[in-house]
């Protein structure tokens, strides 16, 4: 994430729509005490279970509300053990220094896995609500290939020798795409099957919909492979504001000034950073270049100051430059204020406009990516 400090600036087979396993004695512990007798309750609030990857809590009071929040504690419970249990793990395997990065990246992970939670029962008995609640800790692709799995089962419809994807190209060869395609396709499978996959922004949560299954997703990190987009001879590298050449890995407040080399004649050159949580700015919009080299920001005088969107946790910045023959329309994304460090609001939540934009670039349109990180 970068900032300007000079001038205040932050840089179709569709059907009807893993953690460690916790331990015995916590899967025996996910209700919450009860202060109602046991006699009016229902069955199933006695008889639920965590299990491997699902946790579950029940919950009872006046009012749903009041028995949702109160189931939804228990599995935050159950859950703080899974997180504890990860970050000994991992500290462990990766040395001590990194304890404190790992634990804020672990806890960030389970707290966007808890707006999934949904309620799985709810009975009102004597004027007190009984609630059930779960929460599916499997990976996102884990999730929506067993959903689609039990819609061939249903079906009748055997696994596919090969699967394709209908969506943007970023998000069809990204990461998730490519664990959905091993999941749902076999080598002794039945010819090929074609399922539209899509990313959405809605109520403040990232939607992943494959067919018509959707899932709220946990985390947004692996979603696409914008390097589809990447092509001529330009590219996008970053140098100190003396000219120094920089490495793909950047600290906390270091001073940087990007550089685009190799233009081959004159046009329109533009700068997105793509956060790592799934927002878009623009940097630079349609600053006339080329040929040859082109210095961002243009001034000597001038830079950016690298920041960190959460103390703590390293992030993944992706930085890409378009180059093109006749000036862009960039009205869809936010830009860099002059008031604000970094862009804000659901609008600038833009990384889905973000591919289909790059994917209807003009012919002779440039692209260059550069992936940073920041520690």
């Amino acid at each position: 994430m970068l900032i300007f400090p000079l001038l205040f600036f932050a840089l179709s087979a569709c059907g009807p729509k893993t953690l460690p396993a916790p331990s015995a004695a916590v899967q025996n512990e996910i209700k919450s005490p009860s202060v109602y007798p046991l006699a009016v309750h229902p069955q199933w609030y006695q008889t639920l279970r965590s299990e491997k990857n699902i946790l579950r809590g029940v919950g009872e009071g006046p009012s749903q509300a009041e028995a949702d929040a109160m189931a939804l504690s228990a599995i935050s419970r159950e859950m703080q053990v899974q997180v504890s249990s990860e970050i000994r793990t991992r500290t462990t395997q990766q040395g001590d220094s990194v304890s404190r990065r790992v634990a804020a990246e672990v806890h960030l992970k389970a707290g966007r896995q808890m707006q999934r939670a949904r309620r799985t029962q709810h009975a009102v008995l004597q004027g007190v609500h009984y609630v059930a609640m779960e929460v599916d800790i499997r990976p996102d692709a884990d999730i929506l290939a067993g959903r689609m799995r039990k819609i061939w089962a249903s079906e009748g419809l055997a696994m596919p020798a090969h699967l394709r994807f209908d969506g943007t190209k970023a998000l069809t060869s990204g990461p998730l795409a490519r664990r959905l395609k091993s999941l749902l396709s076999s080598p002794h499978g039945e010819g090929e099957r074609v399922l539209p996959l899509s990313l959405e922004r809605k109520d403040g949560l990232w939607i992943i919909s494959l067919c018509r299954e959707s899932l709220a997703l946990a985390e947004v990190k692996g979603l696409f492979d914008f390097s589809v987009y990447a092509s001529g001879k330009s590219r996008l590298f970053m140098e100190s504001p003396s000219g120094k050449r920089l490495p793909n890995r950047l600290r906390h407040g270091e001073q940087v000034v990007f550089r685009m080399d190799d233009l081959p004649s004159s046009g329109w050159f533009s700068l997105f950073n793509l956060y790592p949580d799934g927002r878009v700015s623009v940097m630079e919009d349609n600053l006339a270049a080329g040929p040859g080299s082109l210095r961002v920001p243009e001034q000597a005088w001038d830079f950016f100051t690298n920041a960190i969107l959460e103390q703590g946790v390293a992030q993944l910045d992706t930085y890409i430059a378009v180059f093109t023959r006749e000036p862009l329309e960039l009205v869809r994304f936010r830009h860099l204020g002059d008031v604000e460090g970094l862009v804000s609001g659901e609008g600038s939540y833009g990384a889905h406009r973000l591919a289909a934009f790059l994917e209807a670039l003009p012919p002779g349109s440039r692209v260059s990516l550069l992936e940073v990180e920041t520690r």
